[in-house]
């Protein structure tokens, strides 16, 4: 009986050492938090800088709901931009930049957040505080024909 009572443990033990491994991918609490920004200018094939094109962060949910909106805001008059996406997520292959030109003067583009380089602007507060992180996404529109 000692035997099948070991033998029991060390199978339960076994299987729950061997779970899923995306479970591990999901912040809970007393993970690190991270602030992601999105920031660049949106130019036109010149070079002149583009003021007013709305610039959003969108994720595309589980690939049945469309894209979710995360974060957005217009350039200015230097075709700055800067968007908050959000704090404690992981960036993931389903969030683009997606540039719209109001008017219609410009086509939209649209870029992978994986595709965009990274750096880390700030540190964190303390061990569980990862900082603020840049994204940045300078963009080169061309006229819609």
């Amino acid at each position: 009986m000692g035997c099948t009572f070991l033998t029991l443990l060390l199978g339960v033990a076994f299987l729950t050492s061997c779970g899923d491994d995306k479970e591990e991918e999901v912040l809970r609490e007393g993970d690190p938090k991270i602030s992601f920004y999105v920031v660049g200018t949106v130019t036109d094939s010149s070079g002149t800088p583009l003021q007013g094109i709305t610039m959003s962060v969108k994720e595309d949910y589980m690939n049945f709901l469309g894209y979710v909106l995360m974060g957005s805001t217009q350039t200015d008059e230097a075709g700055k931009f800067r968007t908050k996406v959000f704090s404690d997520a992981t960036i993931h292959d389903g969030m683009v930049l997606i540039a719209e030109d109001p008017n219609g003067t410009f086509q939209n583009d649209t870029v992978s957040l994986l595709d965009l380089p990274k750096k880390k602007v700030a540190a964190g507060a303390d061990l569980l505080d990862g900082g603020v992180w840049e994204l940045t996404g300078d963009v080169l529109l061309k006229l819609a024909r």
